[in-house]
């Protein structure tokens, strides 16, 4: 976004630089494919009932409860608090699930089924456990699938991590029309730096007719290096208000290859 980036989206625009730097170098296409499998990883490093009367999300009559094992170090949940994207007086994310299309650079379309489990009320409101398959049939709960943690699709953060590896300034949930924040992404050898800005909203039935309540969508525009690479990023993102998660829609990397694109796509939608 990006918000939608987080560690997906720097992590994205990192790992093509390394593939830009193979390919300046006369690398050979293994190098760029390495490049995507990093995409896919961090991918996979990440995404209520009905609304009431004033458009926020009503939490459901037995909050969700989030097994111990499952949360990360007490500072990393106070730097999301901090962030604007969990706690007390934001929307929770509900019980639902869904199937997303996703290109990613160099790689195949694939299918992405994901289960949210639904986030508790109170200061951890906006965490939702969630399970995540690469199959069209959303994993069922006691299949098996590992659990992760969501934060709002963002990301997943991991039992006793304490760090985010990304710094928010601005943000502030709900978003309202032209709200701006700030996303500053660094890595081993590499940075990203993107701005972006609330647009209009309009129905979440235009991104899936079974998408409910309004998608507010952000645009974003972010620069970066990586080991001396200059890359850039602009990237459209929705946040979906009744699901209370991101959603990252489009994104174009520049880079010395030229332009890569990527898009995700929401397939199947249910609720409880």
């Amino acid at each position: 976004m990006s918000v939608a980036s987080f560690r997906r989206l720097a992590t994205a625009v990192l790992a093509i630089g390394v593939t830009a730097s193979a390919v300046a170098d006369d690398g050979v296409r293994a190098v760029a494919a390495d490049a995507g499998a990093r995409v896919e990883a961090a991918d996979a490093g990440t995404r209520i009932e009905a609304a009431d009367a004033g458009g926020r999300a009503a939490p459901e009559s037995r909050s969700p409860r989030i097994p111990g094992e499952l949360l990360p170090a007490p500072s990393l949940i106070e730097a999301l608090r901090r962030a604007g994207l969990i706690g007390e007086g934001v929307d929770p994310v509900p019980r639902f699930a869904w199937t997303l299309e996703t290109k990613r650079p160099l790689r195949d379309p694939k299918l992405v089924s994901e289960r949210f489990l639904g986030s508790p009320s109170g200061g951890l409101s906006g965490l939702s456990p969630m399970m995540r398959s690469y199959s069209p049939q959303p994993p069922a709960v006691g299949s098996g699938e590992r659990t992760v943690l969501s934060v709002r699709g963002l990301a997943t953060v991991h039992p006793g991590e304490s760090e985010l590896g990304v710094s928010i300034e601005g943000l502030q949930l709900p978003l309202r029309d032209g709200a701006g924040f700030r996303l500053d992404w660094s890595d081993d050898g590499g940075r990203l730096e993107q701005r972006c800005r609330a647009g209009a909203r309009e129905p979440a039935a235009a991104l899936n007719p079974a998408l409910p309540g309004e998608a507010r969508r952000i645009d974003c525009e972010g620069e970066g290096r990586y080991k001396g690479i200059p890359v850039g990023v602009s990237t459209t993102v929705y946040y979906l208000e009744r699901l209370g998660v991101f959603l990252q829609a489009e994104n174009t990397i520049r880079s010395p290859l030229g332009p890569l694109r990527s898009w995700t796509r929401v397939r199947g939608f249910s609720m409880p």
